[in-house]
């Protein structure tokens, strides 16, 4: 089974936190864990 990440095409905030794939994705690099990204719209989460 392989990890999905779910992030947003472009931050909302301009990079200052609100979006927090980039954690997950350093952690399932580190371990080389294969994982998949699914990008959004910030307008296709509200």
């Amino acid at each position: 089974m392989t990890i999905t990440i779910t992030a947003f095409e472009r931050s909302p905030d301009g990079g200052k936190g609100l979006a927090r794939d980039t954690r997950v994705r350093w952690a399932l690099e580190e371990v080389g864990q294969p994982y998949e990204v699914r990008f959004v719209s910030f307008a296709g989460m509200k």
